[in-house]
């Protein structure tokens, strides 16, 4: 159950967070009933997507970035070898796919327990979620096109 201090708590990096993205001049959606965030960049070659939440219960600060396509629901095994070979070498986050739909998303999650949280917090998360996706999408969508086989992403990321 969460307590009054935990939600108190949770409000207050809200409040930071649209603190940041408001002064970096970033246009964003705000659902102030659920503590989350929903903003976007331009990537290289595609939109990146950024959805960042601030939960009260799990006192977590979550970012999520959904890649702008699905993998190939009929390539189970190469997709999870190809996310899990990834994750092995990212430092922070990693890549989440639903084995179900395709669906392939990066995940980035600090916590604020007994924690000071300050706005290089978020500049920290934001920049790594950029990185990453700029870094992997491209793969990502090679491997589900078809234009390179497992073999040839994992020598391309070693």
């Amino acid at each position: 159950m969460v307590n009054e201090a935990e939600i108190k708590k949770a409000k207050q990096i809200y409040n930071s967070l649209c603190s940041f993205l408001d002064e970096n001049h970033l246009v964003y959606d705000r659902d102030d009933e659920n503590l989350c965030t929903d903003f976007g960049f331009k990537g290289d070659d595609v939109p990146i997507h950024l959805i960042m939440k601030i939960s009260p219960d799990s006192q977590f600060i979550t970012l999520c970035s959904f890649l702008p396509f699905e993998m190939d629901i009929n390539m189970p095994v190469e997709n999870a070898l190809a996310v899990c070979f990834v994750n092995n070498i990212l430092l922070q986050g990693n890549f989440d796919l639903d084995m179900s739909d395709g669906s392939i998303y990066f995940r980035l999650v600090t916590s604020f327990i007994d924690s000071l949280i300050d706005k290089s917090v978020f500049h920290n998360m934001i920049q790594t979620a950029l990185n990453t996706v700029e870094t992997y999408n491209d793969q990502f969508d090679s491997l589900r096109k078809k234009e390179i086989t497992l073999a040839e992403f994992i020598k391309k990321n070693k």
